[in-house]
């Protein structure tokens, strides 16, 4: 939903991207793609300046997520499409997945699903 055509068109939105720049860290390329760096500079209205440089964002091998937090980001986008009861199942799924159990089974739930909610309209 952030990324529509209508939330695209907000005019908040449009008075961010008009006060955004960006630009190229010759730095941060040549590190690429051992690290995937960046900083963001939020300068704020009474002349005070934020800054923050990140070398390994999150969910990137040398700053791995945990458990919990790649279950959050599965629900963030999917709960959308397939529903959170769904969604919750896939995650179970895989969770019970053994090192010799085929995945044919959990995908074929998955898919079985999935389109009876998108057929649904739900």
């Amino acid at each position: 939903e952030d990324f529509t055509d209508e939330h695209i068109a907000d005019r908040e939105i449009q008075q961010i991207l008009s006060n955004t720049f960006a630009s190229e860290e010759s730095a941060f390329t040549a590190a690429y793609p051992g690290a995937w760096a960046s900083t963001v500079r939020v300068t704020l209205d009474d002349g005070s300046c934020n800054l923050a440089t990140v070398h390994h964002p999150k969910g990137m091998p040398a700053n791995p997520m945990d458990d919990a937090e790649i279950e959050q980001k599965f629900h963030d986008l999917v709960d959308g499409v397939v529903g959170q009861s769904t969604a919750t199942d896939i995650i179970a799924g895989v969770a019970g997945l053994s090192g010799t159990q085929p995945a044919r089974d959990l995908a074929v739930t998955i898919g079985t699903r999935s389109d009876a909610i998108l057929a649904s309209g739900s």
